[in-house]
């Protein structure tokens, strides 16, 4: 998990919305409404194959992918 920078296109599609946007770059956003945090499709691709075989739950997949980030605990992510 990390903060990445992302500017928008407005370049000659500028109705385009930003979850569109967000999904061709194979992000997929945690609300449609001004979206703040996105996940990988592959990270989802993965949450889905752990779910189906070893029963993950969400609060266990995000909290792996925490650890997996910064193990020390001191710099947790924001969730927003």
């Amino acid at each position: 998990m990390h903060n990445v920078a992302i500017d928008f296109c407005g370049c000659g599609q500028g109705n385009q919305k930003h979850i569109v946007q967000l999904q061709r770059s194979r992000l997929y956003p945690a609300t449609v409404v001004s979206p703040k945090s996105a996940a990988t499709f592959e990270a989802l691709e993965m949450f889905e194959m752990l779910s189906y075989e070893s029963k993950v739950s969400a609060f266990e997949f995000y909290h792996t992918q925490s650890r997996l980030t910064d193990n020390t605990g001191m710099n947790t992510p924001n969730v927003s």
